[in-house]
């Protein structure tokens, strides 16, 4: 296969399951600020795509993390800096 940085983003034709691919790897980082969390979103895609069980689940007992190598680089310096 091939490698295509999407350029544009993804693909619109991917909002409906018929129009992602059935093969292939698809990788992707993820970011976003602590408030423009949308947790009812994803509460549900835990449920429909990972098929967690979130029932009576709220907001305030999620533990939100990152990882070790998320961060901007400068905050990386920071921390090795203390």
């Amino acid at each position: 296969g091939t490698e295509d940085p999407l350029p544009l983003g993804v693909p619109r034709s991917w909002a409906d399951m018929k129009g992602i691919p059935t093969a292939g790897v698809f990788r992707a980082i993820y970011r976003c600020a602590p408030e423009d969390r949308n947790f009812a979103c994803r509460k549900e895609m835990a449920q429909r795509l990972g098929f967690f069980d979130v029932d009576g689940l709220v907001q305030d007992e999620v533990a939100w993390w990152t990882g070790l190598m998320e961060p901007p680089e400068d905050v990386l310096n920071l921390l090795e800096f203390f």
